[in-house]
């Protein structure tokens, strides 16, 4: 997220402060957590149409690698 960032740093504090983690609850599903650090995040996500969002894109990202992941497990334990 911090590389693909569409705003102009003023501070980079915004940028510093994009953070991610996944992480396994209870043996049954996992999460992913993308997230700012600076209070005005939110408006970078839903000011001027969200033409400075990074969190959307960056989950969209995020299920389309794991969706292929999945796909080439099943195609490796299935068949195509």
């Amino acid at each position: 997220m911090k590389s693909h960032a569409s705003w102009t740093d003023r501070t980079g504090n915004a940028r510093q402060g994009l953070h991610g983690v996944a992480e396994r609850q209870k043996h049954e599903y996992y999460m992913v957590i993308l997230a700012h650090a600076v209070s005005y995040g939110i408006w970078l996500e839903i000011a001027h149409n969200g033409r400075y969002e990074i969190i959307n894109p960056a989950m969209r990202h995020t299920g389309d690698q794991v969706m292929l992941s999945i796909s080439g497990i099943f195609s490796e334990l299935f068949g195509d």
